[in-house]
């Protein structure tokens, strides 16, 4: 098992990815562009992830980290363009938004915490 796979953070924005694959699945195709650019973002989460615990140092490793958390943020108006265009329902807007903001909270923690240990 990888290091990354331990985080609450890592199975959480798996999860999200999953499910955001799931409900974007039956998205018009005038609207391929938001769930193409919707899937990117939640996946990146889970991708940056894995890969700055990849890295050697601990500076280019919190990098990571921090485009994860950037990521978290790309997916809240692209989920609000959804609701708005009626491609998810406003309930599953809401519980993505809210995952997101949980997913945001545990990287900010977890870049915090490695800045004030130095790393």
């Amino acid at each position: 098992m990888f290091y990354f796979e331990n985080l609450e953070v890592d199975r959480n924005a798996v999860e999200l990815a999953e499910d955001v694959i799931k409900l974007t699945k039956r998205f018009l195709p005038d609207f391929r562009f938001l769930k193409d650019q919707l899937r990117r973002a939640a996946t990146s989460i889970c991708l940056n992830i894995a890969e700055g615990n990849g890295k050697f140092h601990q500076k280019e490793r919190n990098q990571y980290f921090v485009v994860a958390r950037s990521s978290c943020c790309e997916c809240v108006p692209i989920v609000e363009l959804c609701v708005r265009n009626n491609l998810i329902r406003t309930g599953s807007g809401a519980e993505l938004r809210e995952t997101l903001g949980e997913i945001f909270a545990m990287l900010h923690g977890l870049i915090r915490r490695r800045k004030q240990k130095g790393e």
